[in-house]
């Protein structure tokens, strides 16, 4: 609708001619979309042959330009009457080193020369990340190089799973697997993390062992918590605009002596260039301003070489479907939960921005922002 003009000019009546056309067809090209759907085809994306039905369906349009967008990234139509568009579905913004990329990485070509070409992110473009529920592989590094231009040294996100990942300084990374600690030395399900902690002096490998007084997260059915992980449960209470939220069903319970129970550790990792943990020799950063030219060690000065073999959702495992079963280790553990600390507790039950009070012992606040999942 554009005001001031003359509805018998001649161009005007040509537009409203072809848009009049496009009208009389858009009808009949709907019903034969819905039928198309309704027949189960197109059901949650476009495989080969809906495609190429779709582009014939589509030429017949009486305009030059005509897409379809699908939320996993798929994207199909005209650019032109003589051109058409095609975007396999996946999110850009990938490290160039993942090789589940690397088809889409190698597959752009010069339009001048037809030479093939890397398809590179330059400065200031936009890509879609995913992080719907947690953090897997692919995610974690994205939030790590994310995080690391933050001016600041501390800087977490932590989940109702467990997973807790970021920097504690401006050398050091920090990341949690999803899990529960407390759980029995005899459980099974559990030992990839009961053996996966390290003397920090030393190296060695050694048993993460829960003591006396420490806290653990225990899920309510705790005879259903077999790999250290909650159920979703609807909230009690809701949110500061009223929406209800969703909440683990776990309580947090406090060690005695007489138990002997285990824990999924918190690891310290030295950091690359890029924010990245490391272990390379010689790629290790001492401050975010100089070259990376040191190396990762134990308190004895020895080099930090570990690795984890299992099916650990950091190497790829769970939400992702590649799995390589191998990340590295850092170079300390600790016991350590978010989901018992005041930052995130007190963030959880505010459900809304919030300052801490001032941590004395470090001289400094903390500023905690609450995140929901869409699902």
């Amino acid at each position: 609708l554009v005001p001031n003009i003359d509805p018998s000019h001649a161009d005007v009546k040509v537009l409203s001619g072809k848009l009049d056309l496009f009208l009389s067809v858009s009808t009949g090209i709907n019903d034969a979309v819905s039928n198309f759907r309704s027949n189960g085809v197109f059901p949650n994306g476009l495989n080969a042959m809906d495609s190429e039905q779709y582009l014939r369906t589509a030429f017949s349009f009486p305009v030059s330009i005509v897409y379809v967008g699908l939320e996993d990234g798929t994207l199909i139509g005209y650019w032109s009457d003589t051109t058409g568009v095609y975007r396999e579905p996946g999110n850009g913004g990938y490290y160039i080193n993942n090789t589940d990329m690397e088809k889409h990485f190698h597959s752009c070509v010069d339009k001048q020369t037809g030479e093939d070409k890397d398809c590179i992110v330059t400065s200031g473009q936009k890509y879609i990340q995913c992080t719907p529920n947690g953090l897997n592989a692919m995610d974690s590094e994205q939030y790590l190089r994310t995080a690391f231009s933050f001016p600041v040294s501390i800087v977490y996100v932590g989940l109702e799973d467990g997973t807790l990942i970021g920097y504690w300084s401006d050398t050091t990374g920090v990341y949690r697997e999803p899990g529960n600690g407390g759980y029995s030395v005899n459980n099974s399900g559990m030992e990839k993390h009961l053996h996966s902690c390290v003397d920090k002096q030393t190296g060695e490998d050694k048993d993460c062992i829960v003591t006396s007084g420490q806290k653990y997260v225990q899920c309510t059915n705790a005879a259903d918590d077999v790999d250290g992980l909650c159920e979703e449960i609807e909230c009690l209470h809701q949110g500061k605009d009223n929406e209800t939220k969703w909440c683990s069903d776990y309580v947090i319970k406090e060690a005695s002596s007489e138990q002997h129970l285990g824990f999924v550790p918190v690891s310290y990792f030295c950091l690359d260039v890029q924010g990245q943990f490391t272990q390379e020799v010689g790629k290790v950063i001492q401050n975010r301003q100089d070259e990376p030219s040191k190396n990762c060690t134990f308190g004895d000065g020895s080099l930090v070489q570990r690795t984890n073999s299992n099916n650990y959702t950091y190497a790829g495992c769970g939400t992702n479907k590649s799995c390589n079963l191998v990340y590295t280790g850092g170079r300390e553990t600790g016991n350590y939960d978010h989901r018992y600390r005041p930052w995130y507790t007190i963030t959880k039950e505010l459900q809304e921005s919030n300052w801490s009070p001032p941590y004395l012992y470090v001289d400094s606040t903390a500023y905690s922002r609450p995140t929901f999942a869409l699902s």
